[in-house]
């Protein structure tokens, strides 16, 4: 027929739970599909399945599913790590494939404590640490960003940055 469903859940990767779920439906003649396959010089085109009904409604629930992934993920906060410091400068592990840019401001928090059921040691949350200063963002690269001390304490390898907000 003309329609597709999908569920997307969205999990916590720390503790394995469910932050987000929804029921997707998707309908033949809402949108257009996009598709195209290119390997190892070897083209191809899934033009001939956008006009099925059944490409449409694929089409419609992919549309619908990013949108839902895109707005639950507004609040969530972009957290990396300090990978060193050299003399003055602290690289951590957010750069450009982060969206972070020079001048931006990031949180450092010591680790949080992970939360564990006594019963069955199942992790169950992490708790959010202690903030201990700011950095300000001097040079970004992909995967890496150089930063300063703003305020607070010089932080220590593996402390948590946090995108300020």
């Amino acid at each position: 027929n003309g329609d597709g469903k999908a569920d997307i859940l969205l999990r916590d990767t720390t503790t394995g739970e469910i932050v987000a779920s929804k029921r997707i439906r998707g309908e033949a003649g809402k949108t257009g599909l996009r598709i195209g396959v290119a390997s190892h010089g070897v083209g191809g085109n899934l033009g001939a399945f956008q006009k099925t009904p059944l490409g449409e409604a694929a089409q419609d629930c992919i549309t619908q599913a990013v949108n839902f992934i895109a707005e639950s993920m507004e609040d969530t906060d972009i957290e990396g790590s300090v990978v060193t410091i050299a003399s003055d400068q602290i690289i951590v592990s957010l750069g450009e494939n982060y969206g972070i840019g020079e001048g931006q401001k990031l949180t450092v928090r010591t680790e949080g404590q992970i939360l564990t059921d006594p019963a069955t040691g199942a992790v169950l949350d992490k708790t959010e640490g202690e903030t201990i200063g700011t950095l300000e963002v001097t040079k970004v690269r992909d995967k890496i960003s150089y930063c300063k001390l703003v305020d607070g304490k010089m932080p220590e390898r593996g402390n948590t940055v946090v995108v300020a907000k």
